[in-house]
């Protein structure tokens, strides 16, 4: 089956949906934005981290983007990623 994802919308719609699993929603948020996804999260974690990402990095912005998915700042903090 191949499913052809246009935009941001669409992007979290297809992670939000409850027949894919958070591994293969990660796989496809990681391709989608370019970004790295160093610890397995819930589905709700992701769909949290994502949402922010967009919102923040994606939507009306020309500029850099974090490498990491989570991240909540360009520059890297140790801290963003071992947030528990």
């Amino acid at each position: 089956m191949e499913i052809q994802i246009n935009n941001y919308t669409e992007l979290l719609e297809f992670i939000k949906r409850e027949d894919i699993t958070v591994k293969q929603a990660t796989e496809i948020v990681c391709k989608a934005l370019r970004v790295v996804c160093l610890f397995e999260k819930s589905k709700d974690e992701l769909i949290k981290d994502t949402e922010y990402h967009i919102n923040k990095y994606c939507i009306n912005n020309t500029g850099e983007r974090p490498i990491f998915l989570g991240q909540l700042n360009l520059e890297f903090s140790i801290k963003d990623v071992f947030k528990k």
